[in-house]
């Protein structure tokens, strides 16, 4: 039963999470929680998480937001879901069930950052796992990016030699409040990117702050968004979102390196699934941390954690057109689905704010 269903309000949710979830979660602070399920656009107000109730008890839960996954040609309602729990009584068969309660509700289902327990479940119940979403990273400052990233020295002249050579690009770079993700997605299978999603997930997100930055050359235009954030003296970007004509991305890579060199950012990041966009940033001498295996990078930063890949996985599932989901050269996914860029517990509490 959904959470808004059930009348189960956060206290309740988060009073189970403290206990079933072993450690500190983000959802349990109350702003980001109802940011988060009940601010999406989708939503009107409503929490359409998944909770499983005994008694008067919670026994399960899993949160979720509706979105449109736009596949093939066609719009369907999909489920990207995250943090799923089940009290240890009843572990066994409830997860399970609830997942498959999921699968009953919507076309199409998302998770990343799969955890092992879970995923024997999921391959169960018929989903595909992928183990790593491509991401590309550029060292602005190789001498501070040391200290939380180790390279073997054996390649150390390489990196610096292998990038393509263009011209440096006379474009404009300038502050921006206008998206058009859907009209630039057309091409890319994809996951909601209108106006009113974009809006919600990085201009009203209660925590983060986004800069939405748009690069014009030749009188072609590309968008991206950037969040900076920084560990221990380091200054990293994360590009969320990369909206545009791709034919001028290769000007407009040139375009983001030069910026955060100017800012004073150490080191800056991408997630993507879209083969043509990681090739722009392959040809373009970033760092790939799933095959530069010579180069070791924090997946996360707060506190900072280096695992193998330096990245995320992820589930899917479709009732529908199975094939083309799978298809992810041809998907259009990054650190914006599925909420994988979460504030944790120790960045809020280093901006002093309680759980």
């Amino acid at each position: 039963m959904e959470a808004h269903e059930a009348q189960v309000d956060h206290g309740s949710i988060a009073d189970f999470l403290s206990r079933e979830w072993g450690r500190p979660t983000i959802l349990q602070n109350k702003k980001f929680y109802e940011w988060q399920f009940k601010g999406h656009p989708l939503a009107k107000g409503n929490d359409r998480s998944l909770v499983a109730i005994k008694g008067n008890e919670i026994i399960g839960y899993v949160g979720v937001n509706e979105s449109l996954l736009h596949l093939n040609g066609s719009s369907i309602l999909a489920g990207q879901y995250t943090t799923w729990v089940v009290s240890e009584e009843e572990r066994g068969w409830l997860g399970m069930k609830m997942i498959d309660a999921l699968k009953k509700k919507y076309s199409a289902l998302i998770s990343m950052g799969i955890s092992v327990p879970s995923l024997p479940i999921h391959l169960r119940l018929g989903f595909q796992y992928c183990k790593s979403i491509p991401r590309f990273i550029y060292v602005a400052n190789r001498s501070k990016v040391k200290e939380i990233c180790s390279f073997d020295p054996a390649y150390g002249g390489f990196l610096e030699k292998r990038r393509e050579k263009i011209s440096m690009a006379e474009g404009s770079l300038t502050e921006s409040n206008v998206f058009n993700g859907e009209e630039y997605l057309r091409g890319l299978n994809h996951y909601d990117r209108g106006d009113d999603f974009l809006n919600w997930r990085y201009i009203e997100h209660p925590y983060f702050q986004h800069q939405v930055l748009r690069f014009t050359f030749n009188g072609k235009q590309m968008t991206f968004i950037l969040r900076t954030d920084s560990a221990n003296s380091l200054k990293i970007a994360h590009i969320m979102e990369l909206l545009g004509d791709l034919s001028i991305l290769p000007e407009c890579i040139m375009a983001i390196e030069e910026y955060v060199k100017n800012v004073g950012i150490d080191l800056i990041d991408v997630y993507n699934t879209s083969s043509e966009i990681c090739a722009y940033f392959w040809r373009m001498g970033w760092l790939s941390t799933n095959d530069d295996v010579y180069v070791r990078v924090p997946h996360l930063f707060h506190p900072i954690e280096l695992r193998e890949p330096p990245t995320t996985s992820m589930i899917l599932w479709s009732k529908v057109d199975m094939h083309h989901y799978l298809n992810l050269p041809a998907m259009y996914l990054t650190k914006g689905d599925c909420d994988l860029d979460r504030p944790t517990p120790s960045l809020l509490e280093m901006m002093g704010v309680e759980l």
